[in-house]
């Protein structure tokens, strides 16, 4: 019964567990790529850029990726909108159908 219970627990908690790790696993990459860079251990390309240009860098691929992901967001939606209207039309066909037939029968 306990394994039956923390098997459940794990079904639902993996998928945030995937996310807390790439949440603490990017910032330490971003922090750990940014300190080689400054401490010029890895030759970028960015000696003498500005804020702005780190900014150019790093805003159009993160705003990318949180727009792709508005708009799986969106289509998920919208999925599962189109599935309960079509599983409500089926079921209110049923239910014609039986009405129709218990009708039917009474006559």
């Amino acid at each position: 019964m306990l394994n039956d219970r923390l098997s459940s627990v794990r079904d639902v908690a993996w998928p945030y567990w995937i996310v807390s790790s790439i949440i603490l696993i990017v910032p330490v990459g971003v922090i750990v790529v940014a300190v080689l860079v400054y401490l010029d251990v890895v030759k970028s390309g960015f000696a003498g850029k500005t804020v702005w240009d780190w900014l150019d860098a790093l805003v159009v691929p993160i705003v990318g990726v949180w727009l792709a992901g508005l708009f799986a967001l969106a289509k998920a939606r919208a999925d599962k909108r189109f599935e309960d209207a079509r599983e409500l039309a089926e079921e209110r066909t049923q239910v014609e159908t039986l009405s129709t037939y218990s009708t039917a029968c009474r006559n």
